[in-house]
């Protein structure tokens, strides 16, 4: 029988598929998510980081297929990356990193999920720019749907919000284009492929903080599948593990 891969949840898993977060999802440590999903749909499963999958989603079809060194950085209601090196899916010691919403940004006292203050995704993620927009006009309609963050993306208040974003989440990629020098980023998640501003911020401080010959070799690519990296990504792996011997 096939395997159903799909994306973790929100919290880190270790090698078994195991949760191993305490601040996250403390009353689940030592969890066998794919052994839980498992016995209750009566099919084989595996559980996998969205992040990564992501990576894998741009690396198979979309706008990595042509690099063999690259991050996927999907910032949504979280913030992750998926790491490729040598066109292969790096995932560490644990198979939990790299936990790049959980990176301390100086100065910022906004508290996080994790219970830290100061962390990339207490700032940088959908609704952490939602929030700080709170007091410009983008707020819910009648029927308390809120602007989608395509028409955020249009309105000069919320365009600066995006890039201030974007802005912000590049200070911790660049710790990583110093360390392994990859040939792209690409951005991703609800909140990466929101618009223009994001994109633009996220370039205005590439060229800022990383050294200007790698802030030069480096591209910078909207996800390609959009919104479905990640659905692509476990597709392909699902497809991969079905046809493994």
């Amino acid at each position: 029988m096939c395997p159903l891969s799909r994306p973790a949840s929100r919290g880190p898993l270790d090698r078994q598929r195991r949760v191993i977060s305490s601040p996250i999802l403390s009353s689940r440590i030592g969890f066998a998510a794919a052994d839980e999903l498992a016995s209750r749909l009566g099919k084989p499963v595996d559980i996998e980081n969205d992040a990564d999958m992501g990576a894998i989603g741009e690396k198979r079809s979309g706008e990595a297929r042509d690099y063999a060194n690259f991050f996927y950085m999907k910032v949504s209601h979280s913030a992750g990356a998926g790491v490729v090196i040598d066109s292969r899916c790096y995932r560490g010691g644990r198979g939990v990193t790299p936990q790049i919403g959980h990176t301390q940004l100086p100065g910022v006292l906004n508290r996080c999920r994790c219970g830290n203050q100061g962390c990339l995704e207490a700032v940088v993620s959908v609704p952490a720019v939602r929030d700080q927009l709170a007091g410009t006009h983008l707020r819910a309609d009648a029927s308390g749907a809120e602007p989608s963050l395509a028409v955020v993306a249009r309105d000069p208040a919320g365009a600066r919000g995006l890039a201030d974003a974007g802005r912000t989440a590049w200070r911790v990629a660049a710790d990583g284009c110093r360390w392994l020098d990859p040939e792209a980023i690409i951005l991703g998640g609800e909140l990466g492929i929101s618009g223009p501003p994001i994109a633009e911020g996220f370039r205005e401080s590439l060229d800022r903080y990383t050294q200007p010959a790698p802030a030069h070799a480096v591209t910078m690519d909207i996800a390609g599948p959009g919104s479905r990296s990640e659905v692509m990504g476990a597709i392909a792996v699902a497809i991969d593990r079905c046809a493994a011997p």
